[in-house]
């Protein structure tokens, strides 16, 4: 989930992980950056955090520096 976390959803669902869910992202321009993954089945939720991006582009490196 902690990889995913870097990814931008269009749809809540995910296809690596299978009876996952997204229920919410956040991407501020703080450079705060979150997903909340849920398992209907199991009735559990995660929230992953994304790490700093200081290789990618400047648009999304500059708030993490």
């Amino acid at each position: 989930m902690s990889s995913e976390a870097y990814n931008d959803f269009k749809t809540n669902k995910i296809d690596s992980l299978p009876g996952w869910e997204i229920i919410d992202q956040k991407h501020n321009s703080s450079g705060m950056d979150a997903v909340t993954f849920y398992n209907p089945d199991t009735k559990q939720a995660v929230v992953a955090f994304r790490g700093t991006e200081g290789s990618s582009t400047w648009d999304r490196k500059a708030p993490d520096l």
